[in-house]
């Protein structure tokens, strides 16, 4: 086969439609399936207020430790949740005497 002969075989194409609705439902279903995972983890997450109290930071200085991985977030909606274990774990190098919340 050569080039030209490449270029000449047609190409097969398919294009989806999807309605705003069908991708609600698509968002929704995956949503769903994280939040499931998660669950099934056992992993628990506690809101920023209560992250930035535990780690004595401000709320700026959390999303920037979030950037740099050093605890896991989750967002839901305008919310963002960080991972309780990373908190503790990053709480407890701060300050020894740390008590779980």
């Amino acid at each position: 086969m050569t080039l030209s002969t490449t270029i000449n075989q047609p190409i097969s194409t398919q294009i989806v439609v999807l309605t705003v609705g069908d991708l609600r439902a698509v968002m929704e279903d995956v949503v769903r399936e994280l939040l499931d995972q998660k669950q099934t983890d056992k992993v628990e997450w506690m809101p920023a207020p209560l992250a930035t109290a535990a780690l004595n930071v401000t709320s700026n200085t959390l999303r920037a430790m979030a950037r740099r991985g050093q605890v896991e977030t989750c967002v839901i909606g305008k919310r963002t949740y960080y991972r309780r274990d990373h908190v503790e774990a990053l709480a407890k190098i701060k300050n020894p005497d740390y008590d779980t919340l």
